[in-house]
């Protein structure tokens, strides 16, 4: 087995390693779908892109998990050139994953990328670039207060200091 260089290793400086980067992305970034994987990109303001890789259980066992996870990673370091500057991408596999092939993941994390570019960001599709403003159906009542709830519990409530929810503990 050969070594691989140091400058096309995939070290600490090319993962996204936090939970709340993870979180940044997905809730902030942009976001394209593949037939093996979510993809979420956002500008991490350095000059590297970075990798984030989410491979639930639904996947499969760990095996199929870890295979999946290093193929991305391979994929990943060996078209890093081809990655946008400043990036974090991070990839949830859908259940399919497991059954494709490397040709086919590197394809998809090459399509994901060249889709990012063009996405809308999450602000955008938050304020209506989706038919519907991306509220739910016209008739949807979500935001409507509803009997039995917000506005009703405040009529219910009782005085404080007799709450009934267990013995009294001494001072």
């Amino acid at each position: 087995m050969s070594a691989v260089p140091a400058d096309q290793r995939f070290g600490k400086r090319l993962r996204v390693r936090a939970r709340r980067e993870y979180l940044a992305a997905q809730r902030g970034g942009r976001r394209v779908s593949t037939a093996h994987f979510v993809v979420y990109g956002r500008g991490n303001g350095g000059r590297l892109p970075r990798l984030g890789i989410t491979v639930s259980r639904k996947v499969g066992k760990a095996v199929l998990r870890n295979r999946v996870k290093r193929w991305l990673r391979e994929a990943f370091r060996r078209h890093l050139g081809a990655m946008p500057g400043g990036v974090d991408l991070v990839f949830v596999a859908r259940p399919e994953s497991p059954a494709a092939a490397y040709a086919q993941v590197e394809a998809a994390l090459l399509e994901a990328v060249q889709r990012l570019r063009n996405a809308p960001s999450a602000a955008r599709r938050r304020k209506g670039g989706a038919p519907g403003g991306g509220r739910g159906a016209p008739n949807d009542r979500r935001g409507d207060a509803r009997p039995g709830q917000a506005g009703d519990d405040a009529r219910r409530r009782e005085p404080q200091g007799t709450r009934s929810d267990g013995p009294r503990r001494p001072a």
